[in-house]
């Protein structure tokens, strides 16, 4: 009169799981499981295990072969995987997948069943930039402009960056996040690698699971030959999350050239001398009271 067993190892309660669900568990009698069945509560999905022909799919009033799964039996134990694609899923809901294990005599207990819940994640996270704010968004858009870009036109400052570069941005998602990589490289393609060992990156940040995030891309961590000149930068995510989706993503390119922290300013006053500043700092030029012609006054900046 011992009631068979079952027991689930795959998935864990409340596990993020893609559209198709792998169920990984064994069921055990003192005599023998003569078979396994496992619902999908939600969708009304059902499978059965027997033991004499296999894995079914129940499908209307009827039973029909299902290849998807696979058993072994070993003694008085039946090991088991089942692969359940679930029906037209809504993203970030709960499914219920109950399992129950019989056996010959219709004996039945708490330990004969197990039900626990999923979540169902098909969408992959969304990251989005919020600095650098100047980026290019593909390399049409920066032909257009890289190469004419100067350190004397004060319009393209705003479009430089150097020193140390604050680094943030979002991410959206459907439940949980695991983890997000954010690389820096050099290469002049919008094409993103398909995996990450592919990138050849000067810098590579973990940010985590963070949904707003950001990190400072500090200067002594970017190699010293891009320390003067200008270079182009490309930024790419690689963002996962519990569910196993990824977004690989081109989040764009933008212009790191250190020099453009001290522009400069020409004065001539009967004489001819350069200072360098700092951009951001506040100038003051005071002369002193001494007659200057028109044709001698110059002043570039």
């Amino acid at each position: 009169l011992t009631a068979p067993s079952i027991t689930i190892n795959t998935p864990e309660a409340m596990e993020n799981v893609k559209q198709t669900v792998k169920i990984q568990g064994s069921a055990k009698d003192n005599i023998g499981v003569t078979s396994v069945q496992i619902t999908v509560s939600e969708t009304n999905q059902t499978y059965k295990l027997d033991i004499a022909s296999g894995w079914k799919e129940k499908n209307g009033n009827s039973w029909v072969e299902y290849t998807a799964g696979n058993f072994e039996k070993k003694d008085n134990i039946i090991e088991f995987t089942l692969y359940i694609e679930i029906i037209n899923p809504e993203s970030g809901k709960n499914y219920t997948i109950i399992s129950q294990a019989f056996d010959d005599m219709g004996n039945e207990g708490k330990q004969s069943k197990d039900e626990r819940s999923v979540i169902v994640d098909i969408n992959p996270p969304a990251v989005t930039i919020n600095e650098p704010t100047k980026l290019y968004k593909s390399i049409a858009e920066v032909n257009q402009s890289y190469d004419s870009l100067s350190l004397n036109n004060s319009a393209d400052l705003l479009y430089l960056y150097n020193q140390s570069v604050e680094i943030s941005g979002t991410q959206k998602e459907d439940s949980k996040l695991d983890n997000l990589v954010v690389y820096i490289d050099t290469e002049t393609s919008d094409v993103v690698p398909e995996n990450e060992t592919e990138i050849n990156y000067i810098v590579k940040k973990e940010v985590g699971n963070k949904r707003n995030w950001n990190f400072t891309l500090e200067q002594k961590d970017i190699p010293q030959e891009f320390q003067t000149g200008k270079h182009l930068f490309r930024i790419i995510t690689f963002s996962y999350d519990k569910a196993g989706n990824v977004e690989k993503k081109l989040q764009g390119f933008f212009v790191y050239w250190n020099e453009a922290d001290t522009p400069w300013i020409t004065a001539t006053f009967g004489e001819s001398f350069k200072e360098n500043i700092s951009f951001f700092a506040k100038t003051k030029i005071e002369t002193s009271k001494r007659k200057l012609s028109t044709d001698n006054e110059n002043f570039k900046h």
